[in-house]
């Protein structure tokens, strides 16, 4: 424990006791080479001063460093505890890492699975669209086929088989009338109408004006 590590590296050794290092040894932007040349005593210039000063700069240096490994040991146990967290924290961003790199091959696996599905809903609602307008296109070239069979009546002069499929015609006609191509048919019906009704009021005309007594005697 903390006690134990004090009592094994904090020990101080016996011996006389040594100063305190000058507080200006701290200070950020100290020399302290300047500091010890311009603090020389005047006429110590031998080696026994300088072995002096050596030996005391030494010995505050070791209580130095003794005061900071009694500090250190004294808060062993929190300095371990600390150092587990951070490995504990270390090996929590390990696995978070790992979660988020899996996030991602996620993330991207169901993005691509995401637009491969609007891709297909796309192309099947269009699809839908189409299989929707096939049955308004069969009539509509249902229509244009009969108006081609109702001018091929009247230029036969067959007024009845086209004023009999004229209906059908306008019901088609009817049912889709908000398609501007079946407003357009429908304008061609109405022409195709009057001229037929003048045809047919010619024909009946002539028919009068030839009408002959005796070939209808037995009707």
């Amino acid at each position: 424990n903390s006690e134990d590590l004090v009592s094994i590296y904090g020990s101080n050794p016996q011996g006389p006791a040594v100063g305190e290092l000058e507080e200006v040894f701290y200070e950020e932007e100290f020399d302290p080479i300047k500091y010890i040349l311009a603090n020389i005593s005047e006429g110590a210039g031998d080696a026994t001063y300088f072995d002096k000063q050596s030996t005391l700069r030494l010995a505050q240096l070791d209580k130095i460093a003794e005061r900071l490994s009694h500090h250190v040991m004294g808060h062993h146990e929190e300095m371990v505890k600390g150092m587990q967290l951070v490995m504990e924290l270390e090996q929590d961003l390990k696995v978070a890492n790992v979660i988020c790199m899996n996030g991602r091959r996620h993330i991207s696996s169901s993005k691509n699975e995401v637009s491969r599905d609007l891709v297909v809903n796309v192309k099947s609602k269009k699809k839908q669209a189409l299989l929707d307008v096939l049955p308004v296109l069969t009539e509509l070239r249902h229509a244009q086929d009969m108006q081609m069979e109702l001018e091929t009546f009247v230029e036969k002069e067959n007024y009845f088989q086209a004023f009999q499929l004229l209906p059908e015609y306008l019901q088609i006609l009817e049912n889709y009338s908000g398609l501007s191509a079946v407003q357009e048919m429908g304008r061609g019906i109405e022409a195709w109408l009057a001229r037929t009704i003048r045809k047919l009021d010619n024909h009946l005309l002539g028919v009068c004006q030839t009408f002959s007594e005796e070939s209808y005697l037995t009707v």
